[in-house]
């Protein structure tokens, strides 16, 4: 094969892919990757302010009709809030290095990597303390009378 022929592509060689064509493959790929990541992103945000809106109205039903059940739900609602903003605002990185004396240290540094969430989730606290309050003083008395109960 002479030098001159690399250039000419054979007749049956249209289905062989070029290092061009591979290229413009990845990019579509991480287009694709990258709206999904976005879809994922807002689908998640989505989730954030649905769950801030149903805690909203738990807690005025709480302020209108003060039940156990109303609390036991309230509860969950701000568990499973916590349990969103820890998993996807906060990263913790743990490293363990030795001193001159031959003792391990452990440090765990703890980053936040989404202020906005960590944000919300503390106006929704904030807002919410009235109920929290009230959530803490059934807590104590439940204690209390398991308490007397044993």
């Amino acid at each position: 094969m002479k030098v001159s022929d690399v250039a000419k592509v054979p007749q049956g060689a249209h289905n062989i892919a070029t290092v061009g064509s591979a290229q413009a493959g990845a990019g579509q790929g991480f287009a694709f990757s990258r709206h999904m990541m976005d879809f994922s992103q807002a689908q998640q945000q989505q989730y954030i302010e649905d769950l801030k809106d149903r805690i909203f109205r738990q807690g005025e039903n709480i302020k209108r009709k003060a039940d156990l059940g109303e609390f036991v739900q309230y509860r969950k609602l701000i568990t499973e809030l916590l349990e969103v903003v820890a998993g996807n605002a906060y990263s913790c990185t743990k490293t363990s290095a030795m001193d001159k004396r031959g003792r391990r240290n452990v440090f765990v540094l703890i980053k936040r990597i989404n202020v906005q969430l960590d944000e919300m989730a503390q106006q929704v606290l904030q807002d919410q303390k009235e109920n929290l309050r009230l959530l803490e003083m059934v807590d104590d008395i439940r204690g209390l009378l398991l308490d007397i109960m044993l």
